[in-house]
């Protein structure tokens, strides 16, 4: 259990070193949250939780992603949310380096944003959305600027783990 005490961003990182992967959740709390625990979901923030259909996959892999937008209070799904995502894709040559912008010759990105509909109910796969054409680290960062929302999803290409 994680609980927040003070209004504020906080970052919650989870890192499997195994399969050398890592997820984060980005949570705004905002303060004006009361305690009576009801499952209304109406004025709640957001939060999007994202998949990839391989996060080791092969060089020129096309690779499958899963976006599903949560309440933030109850990790319903907010089938009411009408977002738009943004998408770019990040490298780093190992652990103990900053990820920077990746070169667009590393990589092929399908779409740069998604805007999700009332026929979306929260959730869409956009098949075929990235490959990678070098071996490599990469994270593919997924925005929404108008919630404060920011995803990311690790990938070794190519199988590379330093």
């Amino acid at each position: 259990m994680v609980e927040f005490r003070n209004s504020g961003i906080y970052r919650l990182i989870i890192r499997d070193s195994s399969s050398n992967v890592t997820k984060y959740i980005q949570f705004d709390v905002s303060g004006s949250s009361n305690n009576n625990n009801n499952n209304n979901n109406r004025n709640n923030s957001y939060r999007i939780i994202a998949s990839a259909s391989q996060t080791n996959p092969n060089t020129n892999q096309y690779i499958n992603v899963t976006l599903n937008a949560r309440y933030n209070n109850n990790n319903n799904t907010a089938t009411d949310y009408r977002g738009s995502v943004e998408f770019s894709v990040q490298s780093r040559s190992n652990n103990n380096s900053s990820w920077q912008n990746a070169s667009s010759s590393s990589y092929d990105l399908d779409r740069s944003s998604y805007t999700f509909t009332s026929n979306n109910n929260g959730s869409v796969t956009l098949n075929s959305l990235l490959r990678f054409y070098n071996n490599g680290q990469y994270r593919l960062v997924i925005r929404d600027s108008n919630n404060n929302i920011t995803e990311y999803i690790e990938f070794s290409a190519g199988g590379t783990n330093s």
